[in-house]
């Protein structure tokens, strides 16, 4: 028998990212359990474990640990040569400034966010970070770009047949929409 750990590892991270998804929140934190265990000293993997740890907490309103988790996978991130992890932890580190009305470092965080993707060629998760970013712009009343950005992720949403980026991008033409008084 031969043991593939890294196999192991990827397998129950995709376990873990999907059970967050699924708000099973619990879950995941045993599926990331069993990832950490087989990657040892895998970056990458443990960058993920991070992250999605980051995502769980930061969804369940734990800001201050998702922060802390959420730097560590943006550091391990960072030593990486893929992209994937790196737009990821950028992209849900300013979506935390965002929600915790820090807009000024989320606008930091997401340009980074946006300058990654695009230095990386990273077109089809270019929505995700956008979107954020396009709630920056209508923080700062500036409508026509926030309405450009969400079309735009709109548009890159649906040529990859991706519906989590259409309904954060259409969430934000929704609320251009609110902003402009059509309720």
């Amino acid at each position: 028998q031969v043991e593939r750990h890294d196999v192991a590892a990827t397998g129950w991270r995709e376990i873990a990212w999907v059970q967050f998804l699924r708000a099973h929140y619990e879950r995941a934190e045993e599926s990331l359990a069993n990832t950490s265990e087989f990657a040892a000293g895998n970056d990458e993997e443990l960058a993920w474990v991070d992250l999605i740890r980051g995502a769980c907490r930061h969804d369940l309103g734990d800001y201050a640990r998702a922060g802390e988790l959420l730097r560590s996978a943006l550091e391990r991130a960072r030593r990486l040569g893929s992209g994937q992890p790196l737009g990821q932890a950028l992209t849900l580190l300013g979506r935390l400034h965002l929600l915790r009305g820090e807009l000024d470092a989320a606008r930091k965080v997401l340009d980074q966010a946006l300058d990654e993707v695009d230095a990386r060629g990273m077109t089809a998760f270019r929505p995700w970070p956008e979107s954020f970013r396009g709630e920056l712009d209508l923080a700062a009343a500036d409508v026509a770009s926030a309405e450009a950005r969400f079309e735009h992720a709109f548009a890159l949403g649906c040529q990859v047949g991706d519906p989590c980026w259409e309904s954060i991008s259409l969430r934000g033409l929704g609320l251009v929409a609110a902003a402009r008084g059509d309720v």
